[in-house]
């Protein structure tokens, strides 16, 4: 019989990765919460740690290839060696722990954006994968950016189910694929109009695919789940603005979901943009024991947010407000367990990674190195802005402004790069 799956959701502050260089501080970030988390030994037994979606970003799409071929993508790759590493040094701390992470990928084509994806990670191995196969209607219309392509294989792939250490089978979700489980068991199905571009299983492209085609994948899909009797899912989700703007998102996103898990234990992670919960019993991103009648109360859906047990917030030496939350979620058999007012061990840890938004800052001009936070003068020698360091060649410096990180890549001489203040160290 299976013991109660226990989880650890880490929400950051900031946005999904938006260029492969940012793995770079992200790798940082990832390990000095895994550090964190470590130290919790008084947490006792955990199944997973989840992280957000779009968290790290791949050099290329992987769609389109096959399940061998994936893996070694992924497994080569600069993310695929951090999380290898992180994932052993977790499962040292707590044995059998699954590093879950959500992934975006680099467009395949001008035509298309790239894929997006949750994978799994247990003592130094890739465990499981899933591609986002229920996009939203956002992710096809092509109104704002390049519209995504699915993935008949990825409906039933086997390998988006992960055996918890538990027992538990957990269910790897890109995003909105929460929505996807919620109509499987009789939900709004209007989310299958958002499939617009579909690869079939012959790798021929169907777009689009008819309403009788979409019908049948939703059909696999709920096959797939009910017979491999999932009752976990972890989902990352790429953002939300702050706090309360995720009220929609949990009551018929994750609690339906939980729902249509007979009451499983659904669990979400975000990039909280502007800021995180303060409180962490606050916009928990969960839901447990969810009664079946919630899938048919349409409007009136109740948010049935899951208490966490624990949590740690991290803040950074540049402020008190947190950069990182970890909240610990324990699964249950009722609904009462659900709402239970316990006081919840919160606490708090000032890491000098998790400064500004998680960039490190260098101690002296000449550790200046890619990837670190420094102050740059405009090109109209008007005033100091933040900038990401991309390369150091000699005494130029290649930056782009972090928070305009859509702008062109440029050079700056060493007398026009200064130092960030670092309080803890003075």
């Amino acid at each position: 019989m299976s013991k109660l799956p226990r989880i650890v959701s880490a929400s950051v502050l900031g946005r999904p990765a938006e260029l492969v260089r940012d793995n770079q501080y992200r790798a940082i970030w990832l390990k000095a919460m895994a550090q964190a988390m470590a130290l919790r030994s008084k947490w006792g037994s955990v199944d997973a740690l989840l992280l957000p979606g779009g968290y790290f970003r791949l050099e290329q799409s992987i769609g389109f290839l096959n399940a061998e071929e994936r893996d070694h993508v992924l497994t080569t790759s600069f993310i695929g060696q951090v999380c290898n590493q992180v994932s052993r040094s977790l499962n040292r701390a707590f044995p059998g722990i699954a590093l879950v992470v959500g992934i975006d990928c680099e467009p395949p084509s001008d035509q298309f954006r790239g894929d997006q994806l949750t994978v799994a990670w247990r003592a130094g191995k890739p465990t499981g994968i899933g591609l986002k196969v229920f996009p939203s209607e956002a992710d096809t219309d092509g109104k704002k950016t390049a519209p995504m392509r699915c993935y008949a294989m990825d409906y039933d792939n086997p390998a988006r189910i992960i055996t918890l250490k538990s027992g538990n089978k957990a269910l790897l979700c890109s995003c909105y694929d929460a929505f996807g489980v919620r109509a499987k068991a009789g939900g709004s199905t209007d989310i299958l109009r958002a499939i617009r571009y579909l690869t079939d299983a012959d790798g021929c492209p169907v777009d689009p695919p008819s309403h009788r085609q979409r019908r049948t994948f939703l059909r696999r899909w709920s096959t797939f789940i009910d017979a491999s009797n999932v009752n976990v899912a972890l989902t990352a989700i790429h953002n939300f603005e702050q706090p309360g703007r995720d009220l929609y998102w949990q009551r018929h996103g994750i609690a339906s979901a939980s729902a249509a898990l007979g009451g499983g234990l659904v669990v979400g992670a975000a990039h909280y943009m502007e800021a995180l919960p303060t409180d962490p019993g606050r916009s928990p991103l969960a839901a447990c024991a969810v009664p079946r009648s919630h899938i048919r109360a349409g409007l009136a859906r109740q948010a049935h947010m899951l208490r966490p047990v624990a949590a740690v917030s991290l803040t950074g030496t540049l402020g008190p407000s947190p950069k990182a939350l970890l909240r610990l979620f324990e699964g249950n058999d009722s609904v009462e367990a659900s709402h239970d007012a316990t006081e919840l061990l919160h606490e708090t840890v000032v890491n000098r990674v998790f400064n500004g938004r998680g960039h490190p800052l260098p101690k002296s001009r000449g550790r200046i190195k890619a990837g670190d936070l420094v102050l740059a003068i405009d090109d109209d020698e008007i005033g100091w802005f933040e900038a990401l360091v991309v390369d150091v060649t000699d005494r130029t410096y290649i930056l782009r402004w972090r928070d305009y990180p859509e702008d062109a890549e440029f050079a700056r001489r060493m007398e026009q790069v200064a130092l960030m203040y670092d309080p803890i160290r003075y």
